[in-house]
């Protein structure tokens, strides 16, 4: 396995993390940093979420679960979109059960990317990558292609 780390241009980038499981999401946190992402904040309920992104916090990624207590997946995904300092933040939707309707549900409201669960923390670090690169200005593409 090849080693991975973020490239120096994006490790300041700050990702949301909505997690109702503690563990998964202190591991994903953990995994995050040791990759070299700088700032990452935890939550594990939507409500908590939601209070943070309407508080002006400024995330460059969201990544988050749809079974979430006190506000669903979902739910959030809707405020995010209509929030307009937020309704081009790029969320990835982790899950355990997809049905057709979640797929055309989190695709209408324009999610960056769905990952089945069980996921390792590094796919999931190497998606969020991913996400990061497409959605840097033009100047920081040519450093990170």
């Amino acid at each position: 396995m090849a080693f991975f780390k973020f490239p120096s241009e994006l490790r300041a980038r700050h990702a949301l993390i909505v997690e109702a499981d503690r563990g998964l999401r202190e591991d994903i946190g953990n995994s995050l940093r040791y990759f070299g992402l700088e700032k990452v904040t935890l939550f594990g309920s939507g409500f908590e979420a939601r209070k943070s992104l309407h508080s002006g916090l400024p995330f460059d990624l969201v990544l988050m679960e749809l079974m979430l207590p006190g506000v669903s997946g979902l739910d959030l995904i809707r405020f995010i979109r209509k929030e307009e300092h937020l309704e081009d933040l790029p969320i990835l939707v982790m899950t355990d059960e997809v049905t057709r309707e979640i797929v055309q549900e989190v695709s209408r409201l324009g999610i960056s990317g769905l990952l089945l669960k069980p996921i390792s923390t590094r796919d999931i670090a190497e998606k969020i990558l991913n996400v990061l690169r497409s959605k840097a200005p033009q100047s920081d593409k040519r450093l990170v292609s």
